[in-house]
């Protein structure tokens, strides 16, 4: 099974889990410490081990980022409060927090692993904002619930998948048990919220429950066998998959395509046999007997056996598997223990292999289609895996952190270096939800920390006492590491009252706020949500007014969205075809519930009871409509052009 390589036992017998929740600071301040530049730094205490300890990063559809992050001492997770800490300086503590798009903590949870039996590995953000979280427990009776008394993982050595609301609160907790040991070690979510999960068990293990299809039971052949398995939004298995050798088997990595297809990278030294979910068995061998090669498994949405490939980089001798990306286009990018990266196509061959001098920790494709690849260097290296040249020097003999970038062809475009006296890495990098990318790493510290941002010179001080820092970088599409400008609402629209208006437009990425003005320029709104009540207008009249998204740092929208409404009225279409016949309703309407009278006052258009006929002929029509008066409306008319197009 895949363990963590050291760890402090303790005196206490079993798994003790503990949970801080902690609420969100001012919304009108801004917790990234250097002016328009979004980056934080956590610094960590030393334990028996370092205080700060690698992580995972991402974001949700509203800029909010969540970290699944590891301490083996203390480490800070409030930017705003350097009093909040996780961890108790003894044990291992797994750390799931989230961040507004401010940078300011809105909720943490941790769990302290007293025997070094629990381990949180993976986590996915569902589009409305649920985080699920897997890992494994090897205690029977832990709570894995750090909010209450209630999740209570009944067997011991079992994987775990967690679901969490986008406030912070749990949903549910899947078990997965096994008679010797199970994990959870890969999530990822499907286009239609499926739960995809990837881990290895070993013993005999039983996805079987409630509402499922039954018949989910399997028993191990080797050491270890490594499963993926499909599960609902409500935790419910689908299907699953196994494959087995001789040798302990694992997953390595798990994609999946935009269309739902599924992608395991694995490796192997001796005969793999491989069971989908139709029972159809596959059998593959390596390609030198005792010889480690990667393997790559592609599965249909319903878990079915597409094709596998043993791709190789050619040096013929223990290639281990490690990332895996799927592009766009279906190819496919990989990546080995050996630091080459493979590309493959979409049937599963290999096109082209390349080698970096720095030490690969994660891969990604950008929402541009750039590949990113981040990890550690040490002393003087190239660190273009192509055929050119551009040399880095670690500032000391230890690590620096480095992200580089490729093109979705993989040709060579840059590289920027993290780096400090004392050991530091880039452990995962992330597809931001506005189109750029989020870097996450961390260093052992003895001086400053320079983050490599592109708008300003931005270096980084641990607290007194620190051993460590966790960091998290957030870029633009463009690399800048500038807060985001918001664009003005795309569209507006208004629902009238009595001599009112209610405005409405659609949320904007980054906009921490709206501002509306009237024609004269003044302020009739100033608000964080997406509407804006608008009173003293005239029944019948427009009115015309812009709406401008701010944000946090109080930068306006280049442009604003500009939107006409009246009280008492709401006028629709006002543009049809010859020879239509629209509803009335669908060109003018009103909340009054006064008596309705419609007439043409010009034009060729006619009214036929609750429709508008129009002419043969394109050309202008006026329409007028007069309602009585019904309390709280007064008596009330408006005059409404509708312009008659040809087909």
């Amino acid at each position: 099974m895949h363990r963590k390589s050291f760890f402090t036992l303790a005196t206490v017998v079993g798994l003790i889990v503990s949970a801080l929740a902690v609420g969100s600071s001012s919304k009108n301040a801004t917790a990234w410490p250097f002016p328009n530049t979004r980056a934080l730094v956590f610094s960590g205490f030393p334990g028996d081990i370092e205080g700060a300890y690698g992580g995972k990063t991402m974001s949700d559809a509203d800029d909010n980022i969540v970290v699944l992050s590891t301490t083996g001492g203390t480490v800070q997770v409030d930017p705003t409060n350097p009093s909040t800490v996780v961890g108790n300086g003894r044990d291992w503590t797994q750390l799931l927090a989230k961040y507004s798009p401010r940078g300011e903590l809105v909720w943490n949870f941790s769990w302290t692993d007293l025997w070094g039996e629990f381990y949180l590995w993976d986590t996915a953000i569902t589009p409305t904002g649920d985080i699920i979280v897997v890992g494994d427990v090897y205690v029977a009776g832990a709570d894995v619930d750090p909010s209450s008394a209630t999740s209570i993982v009944t067997n011991a050595n079992s994987g775990i998948i967690m679901k969490f609301s986008a406030g912070g609160s749990v949903v549910w907790v899947r078990e997965l048990s096994s008679t010797t040991s199970a994990s959870a070690m890969r999530v990822r979510l499907t286009p239609t919220g499926n739960i995809v999960v990837g881990g290895n068990f070993e013993g005999t293990m039983n996805l079987d429950s409630a509402g499922g299809p039954g018949g989910l039971t399997f028993t191990s052949s080797g050491r270890t066998d490594f499963f993926v398995a499909s599960f609902d939004s409500s935790g419910v298995e689908q299907w699953a998959v196994t494959g087995s050798s001789s040798d302990p088997d694992h997953v390595a990595d798990l994609e999946l395509s935009a269309s739902g297809d599924i992608f395991m990278f694995t490796d192997f030294r001796d005969t793999m046999t491989l069971r989908s979910a139709s029972g159809a068995i596959t059998t593959v061998s390596p390609l030198i007997s005792g010889t480690t090669v990667p393997l790559v498994w592609k599965l249909t949405a319903s878990g079915n056996s597409v094709w596998t490939t043993r791709p190789t980089a050619g040096t013929g001798t223990h290639e281990v598997a490690e990332h895996l990306v799927v592009q766009g286009n279906g190819e496919l990018v990989l990546t080995l223990n050996t630091n080459h990266l493979l590309s493959l196509s979409s049937t599963g061959t290999v096109s082209s292999a390349m080698q970096t001098a720095g030490d690969i920790r994660d891969v990604e494709q950008l929402s541009s289609g750039v590949i990113a690849i981040g990890g550690a260097f040490q002393n003087t290296v190239d660190l273009d895996p192509t055929a050119g040249i551009d040399n880095y020097t670690s500032i000391d003999p230890a690590n620096d952190g480095f992200v580089t970038l490729l093109s979705s062809s993989l040709g060579y475009l840059s590289t920027r270096v993290y780096s400090a006296i004392g050991s530091n890495e880039i452990t995962d990098i992330a597809v931001d939800n506005d189109g750029g990318w989020i870097v996450t790493g961390w260093t052992l510290v003895s001086s400053p920390l320079s983050l490599s941002t592109t708008s300003e010179s931005a270096t980084f001080n641990a607290a007194a006492g620190a051993d460590s820092m966790n960091f998290i970088v957030r870029y633009q599409a463009d690399g800048s590491t500038a807060v985001p400008i918001p664009s003005a609402p795309t569209s507006a629209s208004y629902a009238p009252g009595n001599k009112k208006a209610t405005l409405q437009w659609e949320t904007m990425s980054h906009a921490a706020r709206y501002v509306v003005k009237n024609a004269a320029g003044t302020i009739v709104c100033d608000t964080t949500t997406t509407s804006c009540d608008v009173t003293g207008l005239r029944n019948g009249r427009f009115g015309t007014f812009t709406i401008t998204a701010h944000n946090y740092l109080n930068v306006a929208s280049a442009s604003s969205t500009s939107v006409n409404a009246m009280g008492g009225f709401l006028v629709k279409t006002t543009s049809w075809k010859v020879r239509s016949k629209p509803r009335l309703s669908s060109i003018v309407t009103t909340p009054s519930k006064g008596a309705k009278t419609w007439r043409v006052t010009s034009g060729a258009c006619r009214v036929s009871g609750t429709k508008i006929v129009m002419p043969t002929k394109k050309g202008r029509c006026t329409l007028q409509l007069s309602v009585a008066r019904k309390k709280p409306y007064p008596k009330m008319n408006i005059k409404v052009v509708v312009a008659v197009t040809k087909k």
